[in-house]
């Protein structure tokens, strides 16, 4: 005791003792660490039978600023792990000491010996709530998810329209389900394809060789990483709104949730472990003095750092390998580190070696790391072109490494399995590769690599997975190539599948494993004049049919019908009500499954031209609209005494999501033309969003508005467009008010089946102010449509500057005729950063009365 006094009197900052554990958290003497961080010792024996209120009298936790810390202690479930977690969170800027008195036996009756070390809280901590959908938006963007796949053709379906049943092979598959065409099968390794579709409405399947869908589901966002872990369970991530991995068991129930904890969860990968813990990627964001670190940086830029975290059954955080502590900001290659937001490390896999080890692929270091597991310590850095870091010599690669790449893999013997992306090799081209690590001589040799004859190039995600037979699964990733090849190891390619419309995979993967559903699967689609169910219990041979159940509560269904078929459809409900679905299967002994999943449709069976939308008149006040603000956005919604909407803003946000009014439960069915029409005005000249998109995120935007120019004087607009995506029976209207200060007004809002329109165009009637309305879209890679508004005719002269003020691009435009127009603005040539866009009359009947500047960000 007298030790410890001295210890906090003195403020000693020591480590006594901590050679004594084999892992301590936080790294004694290391710096910006979060308010709430736990303490974590593990000794290296079980401690399952330590007393937990003995372990907490044995913490002695004071802030230097904050003072003495009570804190819960946690016996991790790994049995192991002894976590302090304090009641309270530390104070910025403070330094934290730590001392545990030691004393206590574990199982096998050694003493844990006492402890003391001192760390440093952060400045400036960023709850991660204020970037995880900015980093979706932003990613989305770098990637260009919807975007890319429009500038595409569009491939024509074999799956008919939605008035057809749609089936591949005998199986009843939704109107929105992504088809996939085999390109090549000449006897590949046995197995079936796991794999996720990004585009589209979101699913994971299951597929056989033929493409045939064993098993599939609808996801509530967008998916990816759906594989079969070494433990057996099922994994997927989804991404904007949960923030998690989940876990099926084999008969695809979700069982469990993963999440790291107050980190945020990254969405690239999840390895489990025979004793129930997880790896996953944590992010965390700092706010950084550049300034310090490279010429021109921000001084409070916003920096995004990977850990590699591990956590029990409970989602405890039993390990943490920090960025902060090993990579340095500066060591970011193809980064601009002048940047307001900077992405320096984006680690994107991991796996475990077959010593235990741990292997990270840095992809933004073009670097793979291998880190001890024990101890936190890095054994080797194998970098690529540009890395700072490397410690080995490559052999037999004309690239010197991977660039910017995906996917470390152990297959054993010190080989290993990389997805190399080559962003920065010259010529751009990605590759399988397989290296042969020499950690004594230090050398790199490359053993084997697959390049398409094609040349194959995607700038982002991708993996290559090693079969047992020898042969190696490659998922291409981008929607312009082909998702899945298969090739031998002399190269021959002997299975090649791809998506019908171009959308893009996350990764792919082939198992042996299939599961078989514990209850049906449904699926519910509402159309205009009837509902159709689409049901299957995967995996099960012998249902015989299936009982089908409605009703208007969820605990009250009733039988409806009886059926042989994966599908049934009915006409026979009230309108305008909400009814709840579920089926069951019916086995050839006459018995009967659980529930399915139970499906809750309002129906709204409507003529064409009717408006689908409720209350859009507001004359019912905000019923059936929602109204939501994010981040720094302060805004709220009054109805008018002429019951009109208006969106009163205080504080509009940096973004155009900030703000937003929306009605969901829309059916948007593919090939179908739509009426969108508004009245709308605001307090001064603006823009806003008005968009037909998927519910929970942007990625699909079906309606292809983008800005549109409002002023003081209330106008109707009109737009027509063609649903040229999947079919969405639950998409959403909305209204994206934010980026803008002035408040706006909205009223008379109609969105209808348009049987009447010759074709696609934008009854906009002809602006009355000239300016910038605004580009879409924004953060954008490489290309973005800036639009913007002439009265009349007349020549514009379009101006494009960085932030040093050095013009880039110039165009002049002529018109003959006033409207709003567009100009497609491609950055390929340009570094990541910020962009200004300005415009001025040379000639023509009008003044510079609107915006005369607009921001633009390019991220690659």
């Amino acid at each position: 005791m007298i030790l410890r006094k001295l210890f906090f009197l003195l403020f000693v900052v020591s480590s006594l003792g901590a050679q004594s554990y084999q892992y301590i958290f936080p790294k004694p003497e290391t710096e910006y660490h979060r308010k709430g961080c736990n303490i974590i010792l593990r000794f290296g024996e079980k401690i399952n039978n330590i007393d937990r209120i003995t372990a907490t009298e044995k913490f002695l936790i004071r802030g230097s600023k904050s003072g003495i810390h009570k804190a819960d202690v946690i016996i991790s479930t790994d049995e192991y792990t002894l976590i302090a977690d304090p009641i309270n969170d530390f104070t910025e800027g403070e330094t934290v000491f730590v001392s545990f008195d030691g004393g206590i036996r574990t199982d096998n009756g050694v003493l844990l010996p006492s402890v003391e070390f001192s760390f440093t809280i952060a400045q400036n901590e960023i709850p991660k709530e204020k970037f995880l959908r900015y980093e979706f938006n932003r990613r989305d963007s770098i990637n260009g998810i919807s975007e890319n796949r429009l500038e595409l053709d569009l491939k024509e379906s074999n799956l008919g329209s939605a008035n057809t049943i749609q089936s591949i092979n005998g199986i009843v598959v939704p109107s929105d389900y992504p088809e996939v065409k085999i390109e090549i099968n000449k006897n590949p390794a046995p197995g079936y394809i796991y794999m996720n579709n990004w585009g589209g409405t979101p699913y994971i399947m299951i597929l056989d060789g033929d493409g045939t869908p064993l098993f599939y589901r609808k996801m509530p966002s967008r998916a990816r990483d759906f594989k079969i872990q070494s433990t057996g369970e099922m994994t997927y991530r989804l991404a904007e709104g949960y923030d998690k991995f989940f876990g099926m068991d084999s008969g695809f129930n979700v069982i469990r949730e993963y999440t790291c904890g107050s980190y945020g969860t990254d969405e690239h990968e999840l390895i489990l472990q025979s004793n129930g813990n997880a790896l996953m990627i944590a992010l965390e964001w700092r706010q950084i003095d550049m300034s310090k670190l490279v010429p021109n940086g921000k001084t409070n830029a916003t920096v995004v750092g990977n850990h590699i975290v591990e956590v029990d059954k409970n989602n405890n955080i039993v390990f943490e390998w920090r960025c902060w502590d090993n990579y340095k900001i500066t060591d970011a290659i193809g980064i601009d580190l002048t940047a307001s937001y900077i992405d320096y490390i984006h680690a994107n896999a991991i796996d475990i070696d077959k010593d235990g080890n741990l292997l990270v692929s840095a992809r933004h270091l073009s670097e793979i790391t291998k880190i001890n597991r024990t101890t936190g310590e890095m054994i080797w850095r194998l970098g690529g072109p540009g890395n700072k870091n490397n410690q080995f010599t490559y052999v037999n690669d004309s690239f010197n490494g991977p660039s910017w790449q995906h996917d470390i893999r152990s297959v054993g013997n010190n080989h290993y399995t990389i997805f190399d992306n080559g962003n920065f090799h010259n010529p751009k081209i990605s590759r399988a590769v397989e290296y042969v690590i020499d950690e004594a001589n230090k050398t790199a040799s490359l053993v084997w690599e697959y390049k398409d004859q094609k040349k194959y190039y995607t700038s982002w995600m991708g993996n290559a997975q090693r079969l047992p037979n020898g042969n190696t699964l490659i998922c291409w990733a981008d929607g312009s190539l082909p998702k899945v090849s298969e090739v031998t190891p002399s190269g021959e390619k002997v299975y090649q599948l791809d998506f019908v419309e171009k959308y893009h995979c996350y990764r792919a993967f082939k198992f042996n494993s299939l599961g078989k559903a514990s209850i049906p699967y449904l699926t519910a689609e509402s159309y205009t004049d009837r509902i159709r169910l689409i049901f299957n219990k995967f995996g099960d041979r012998d249902v015989a049919s299936y009982d089908i159940y409605a009703g208007k509560s969820e605990n009250s269904l009733i039988k409806i019908g009886n059926t042989k078929e994966l599908y049934f459809e009915t006409e026979s409900l009230d309108n305008n009500n909400d009814y709840y679905f579920a089926v069951k299967a019916i086995y050839s002994s006459g018995n009967s499954s659980e529930f399915s999943n139970k499906e809750k449709v309002f129906v709204r069976f409507i003529a064409p031209g009717t408006n689908m939308l409720l209350n859009g008149d507001f004359s019912s006040g905000k019923d059936n609209w929602v109204f939501q603000t994010f981040e720094q956005a302060n805004a709220n919604l009054i109805i008018t005494s002429n019951n009109e909407a208006f969106i009163n803003v205080s504080n509009s946000g940096s973004s155009d999501w900030n703000i937003e009014l929306i009605q969901k439960n829309i059916s948007v069915v593919k090939g179908k033309k739509y009426h969108f029409q508004y009245d709308a005005a605001a307090g001064d000249s603006r823009v806003f969003y008005p968009r037909i998109t998927r519910d929970g995120g942007n990625y699909d935007d079906y309606s292809r508005i983008g800005a549109v120019a409002l002023g003081k004087t209330k106008k109707t607009f009109t737009h027509v467009f063609t649903m040229n995506y999947e079919s969405d029976f639950k998409a959403r209207l909305i209204f994206q008010c934010g980026g803008y200060n002035p408040s706006i007004l909205i009223d008379n809002v109609i969105f209808k089946e348009d049987d009447f329109a010759d074709a696609d165009e934008d009854y906009n009637i002809l602006p009355d102010s000239f300016g910038l309305i605004g580009n879409y879209p924004n953060p954008f890679n490489p290309n973005t449509i800036i639009k913007y508004s002439l009265p009349s005719y007349g020549t514009v002269r379009l101006s494009i500057y960085n932030l040093l003020g050095e013009m880039i691009t110039e165009k002049l435009l002529t018109h003959s005729s006033g409207g709003i127009y567009e100009y497609n603005f491609n950055g390929v040539k340009f570094a990541s950063g910020i962009y200004i866009a300005t415009i001025e009359r040379l000639s023509g009947n009008f003044e510079n009365t609107r915006l005369s500047k607009l921001k633009m960000i390019l991220i690659k």
